[in-house]
């Protein structure tokens, strides 16, 4: 009978525990219903719990076919969604959407019991430890911004990704471009090494006019050789940048786009960059998380308050009779050691004063390299304008009279030679400055954060993700 007893009371002194341990739950959500601040930021997008996003681990089955007729758009779609960079910065991100809830949370409850060698005394207790009111959500608050730098930075890596994309595949097209151009010059100088050839046999060119037309010749062919075994490395570079393997086939791109970009509005341009460069709002993020860890610094001057129950039971109280004592129990910690609390804040006002200092430094950079990007821009579009409205038609022409010149023996053939260099080389300049522009367009893209022939956002346009995976955290 007695042991029927004791169970009772044990299976009850549990049920009490059980209850504080609802009770305390419960209030911790109470704070945070009351927190004028809430813990997530204005710039956090929301969703409901049950919502997910897809990973780019899961759109495989999606992937465009890259043929001779893709349009970039199709090796932009590829790269995001299977470039590693972009995944690990996606996972990246993943992880530390889950840091505002870890930090929210409550500590621990404790559950502890106590009892003698023969069991005739026994104590249970349950305690709950409740930071201080804001402790919490400062904590939670800083992991969120935290978070929001993270998601900052993988758009970031996106950004970059296209940009390599563009790089390389206009390095890949300009390859192709220079292989056709070379060899129809090597058709040219056969055709040349030919006339020369007749004119030789027929004593109307001398044997070192034929000589110097050979070795043009076989320099050019040595150059063609040169250019289409830089097929595969170019391949390979390109394949990495879009996450396929280096050695997997890849054809010629049969065009460069040309963006439709015919002007710059170069300083509505900047104000963009300043506003939504990622590399820029990630470290405003940090620095938002740094204000909340110097708030979070200045509240550990304050105590934790602990609460807990606690039944004893004791069977050899007097008179032969059972002693059951039922206590509720509060405790604090103490912050005697100001000192210490004194140099928390100190370090978190220093880390705070030193992010906005990289802040501006960074802000200079990316001001800085935007002006080199326009640069560049302007300087590609003014050599395409000078090669293809002037110096290209030109050389063809000198070219033209050249040879016209030379079957009536009025040149001799260095100057028939430097004419179809001189032609060569402009027919190249005029492809490296498409080239060129193609590519500084990237540059510029990557710096304001979104596309110059798009008004869409990076982010919108290649998934965003849709909030961080909160959950209902509490403050």
């Amino acid at each position: 009978m007695i042991e029927k007893l004791h169970v009772s009371k044990m299976i009850a002194m549990t049920g009490m525990a059980g209850a504080v341990l609802v009770l305390t739950g419960c209030a911790g959500g109470n704070e945070y219903l009351n927190d004028p601040g809430g813990i997530r930021p204005r710039t956090a997008p929301t969703r409901n719990r049950t919502e997910t996003h897809a990973s780019p681990d899961s759109v495989d089955q999606d992937l465009p076919e890259l043929t001779e007729g893709s349009p970039i758009e199709d090796y932009f779609r590829y790269a995001l969604e299977k470039n590693e960079a972009v995944r690990a910065a996606f996972r990246t991100w993943q992880a530390a959407a889950e840091r505002p809830r870890q930090a929210g949370s409550l500590p621990d409850p404790r559950l502890s019991f106590q009892a003698d060698d023969s069991f005739e005394s026994r104590e249970l207790s349950v305690s709950q430890t409740f930071p201080w009111y804001g402790k919490r959500a400062l904590r939670a608050q800083a992991e969120q911004s935290g978070a929001m730098a993270e998601y900052s930075r993988y758009i970031g890596q996106k950004l970059d990704v296209l940009n390599n994309v563009r790089r390389t595949y206009g390095d890949y097209y300009y390859l192709s471009q220079a292989i056709d151009i070379t060899e129809e010059n090597l058709d040219l100088m056969e055709y040349f090494e030919e006339v020369i050839r007749r004119r030789f046999e027929a004593g109307q060119a001398p044997h070192a006019d034929l000589i110097r037309i050979e070795v043009e010749t076989e320099k050019l062919r040595d150059r063609l050789e040169e250019l289409r075994d830089q097929r595969r490395p170019r391949a390979a570079e390109l394949n990495r940048v879009l996450g396929r393997p280096v050695s997997a086939s890849l054809p010629w791109p049969v065009s460069l786009p040309e963006n439709n970009v015919h002007g710059l509005e170069e300083e509505r341009l900047m104000e963009s960059a300043l506003d939504n460069n990622p590399q820029l709002l990630a470290i405003r993020h940090d620095i938002d998380r740094r204000v909340h860890q110097k708030d979070l610094a200045g509240k550990e001057y304050y105590p934790d308050i602990t609460v807990g129950a606690m039944r004893m039971e004791d069977a050899m109280g007097g008179m032969g009779g059972g002693v059951n004592i039922d206590a509720a129990m509060v405790s604090i910690n103490i912050p005697l050691w100001r000192g210490k609390y004194d140099a928390g804040v100190r370090e978190a006002d220093r880390r705070l004063e030193a992010g906005r200092r990289s802040l501006a430094d960074a802000e200079y950079g990316v001001e800085s390299a935007l002006e080199n990007a326009f640069f560049r821009f302007r300087d590609a579009q003014r050599r395409i304008e000078l090669y293809e409205n002037h110096l290209l038609p030109k050389s063809e022409e000198s070219l033209e009279v050249s040879e016209s010149a030379y079957r009536a023996g009025e040149v001799d053939v260095i100057e028939l030679l430097d004419a179809q260099r001189e032609w060569l080389n402009f027919e190249l300049e005029l492809k490296r400055s498409r080239t060129d522009r193609f590519k500084s367009v990237g540059v510029i893209e990557k710096l304001i954060g979104t596309h110059l022939s798009d008004p869409l956002e990076l982010s919108d346009r290649y998934g965003r993700p849709d909030s961080f995976n909160n959950g209902d955290v509490e403050q």
